[in-house]
């Protein structure tokens, strides 16, 4: 009697590594009468999985590059020329990644939103407002000083079409409002002394967006100790008076 096999194990998604597990514990040659083109198609799935990673890392590879170029250099003054010349590739190969150095800035950013949304994630988890903020920008510190982070917060929007910049502000108020919000969090729990939510904000961030500018790994401190050492001076402050 034929058995059909159910659809979940008839797909493959690509995006994930392949395990033989995805066809149960039978052996592969019981799922079909024709053993020898099973494994062919097995085969052939483990080679466009393995393909499809190696295209994922060129990817981030190729994004890494221009993040760090646009940082050094400036978007405005950073040509798809100077990113192609990094990677030692043709400009025309780029286009492959993204259609305009502006597409190019924007995929660059949206892989820096996703490491910043996880930051914050990570951060919710602490016990209190002023753990939070602090477990936030000791991340933050991290991710300014590495390259899809220095490029989000260098990037000066005025450089960019009025759709991108409008784009850029919307996720920088989200960002604004989410370390606010840990802000009241911790004037709730009694762990920060009452300050305007704002302007303590815009305090903390115009600190930390000015790391990536001076900051070297050959320099000794490593990004989390320099966000110590700034967190250090601001927390004593922020953290409500015993009279």
């Amino acid at each position: 009697m034929t058995r059909t096999v159910p659809a979940r194990r008839r797909g493959v998604n690509l995006r994930e590594p392949v395990s033989l597990a995805l066809y149960g514990e039978r052996r592969l040659e019981d799922e079909s009468p024709e053993p020898g083109r099973r494994g062919e198609k097995v085969l052939r799935t483990l080679e466009r999985s393995e393909a499809g990673g190696r295209r994922g890392r060129r990817r981030e590879e190729v994004l890494r590059t221009a993040a760090r170029i646009f940082s050094e250099m400036g978007y405005r003054g950073a040509t798809l020329e100077d990113i192609a010349g990094a990677l030692n590739v043709t400009q025309p190969a780029l286009y492959y990644y993204a259609r305009s150095k502006e597409e190019l800035l924007a995929e660059c950013g949206q892989f820096a939103l996703t490491i910043i949304r996880k930051a914050f994630e990570e951060a919710e988890h602490e016990p209190s407002g002023l753990a939070q903020l602090t477990a936030f920008y000791r991340r933050w510190a991290e991710i300014i000083c590495d390259d899809f982070g220095r490029c989000f917060a260098l990037t000066d929007v005025r450089d960019l079409s009025e759709e991108r910049a409008e784009g850029w502000h919307r996720e920088q108020k989200t960002l604004n409002r989410a370390v606010e919000a840990m802000i009241l969090r911790g004037m709730a729990d009694g762990s920060i002394a009452e300050h305007d939510p704002g302007n303590l904000r815009r305090i903390l961030f115009s600190a930390f967006n000015s790391v990536p500018r001076w900051y070297r790994p050959s320099g000794g401190a490593t990004p989390v100790q320099i966000a110590d050492e700034l967190l250090t001076v601001f927390i004593e402050g922020l953290k409500p008076r015993r009279d």
